[in-house]
């Protein structure tokens, strides 16, 4: 029913006045035919409804009308705060799982660990000595970052050995960037 009285005020909802008419005898039949299965429904709950003979005039289908649009609004409210949560959701499982993991920029296959300043992969066996875990994070975003500023492209990692220690470096052969991130 609830359906019907939408299609029916959405089909009419700018053009009231000159079917006004049809659209209060709809209105009636609809009304009625909800009053009768309520009746027929709550009969044991002592609810009493009369049958209504008289169409409704232009402002009650208007009410009717508002009323309406106001539970869909507010339908529409609570899916949107469902959204927001979900969304809220993801973004804290985001952060959460950001403050802990950091895949291996040179074979992108295992998460890196730490170990007493020691930063690891154990598939490509990648060593950064010298820097924690939340460094070489910090390092990797911000140098993906600024180079996703100026290109748009996407970066490669390289390992560089500069004397007894291994350094990251970012390089991009499209705009021909090579930094270094530890």
């Amino acid at each position: 029913m609830r359906e019907k009285r939408n299609q029916l005020f959405n089909r009419f909802r700018f053009d009231l006045e000159s079917h006004s008419a049809s659209v209060q005898n709809t209105l009636t039949e609809i009304v009625r035919q909800e009053f009768q299965n309520l009746s027929a429904v709550s009969s044991d709950n002592y609810i009493t409804v009369h049958k209504i003979d008289e169409p409704f005039t232009q402002e009650e289908a208007i009410n009717m009308e508002n009323e309406i649009v106001y539970e869909e609004e507010q339908w529409i409210i609570q899916e949107y705060e469902k959204i927001l949560q979900d969304e809220v959701e993801y973004f804290a499982m985001y952060a959460d799982n950001e403050s802990r993991e950091v895949f291996c920029p040179i074979c992108q296959k295992a998460i890196l660990t730490e170990e007493n300043k020691c930063v690891n992969c154990p598939v490509c066996r990648l060593k950064l000595i010298g820097h924690t875990m939340q460094e070489v994070r910090y390092l990797i975003n911000q140098s993906v970052n600024t180079h996703a500023f100026n290109c748009v492209q996407m970066p490669v990692f390289m390992v560089i050995p500069d004397n007894c220690n291994l350094n990251l470096y970012l390089v991009c052969h499209d705009c021909s960037t090579l930094a270094l991130i530890c």
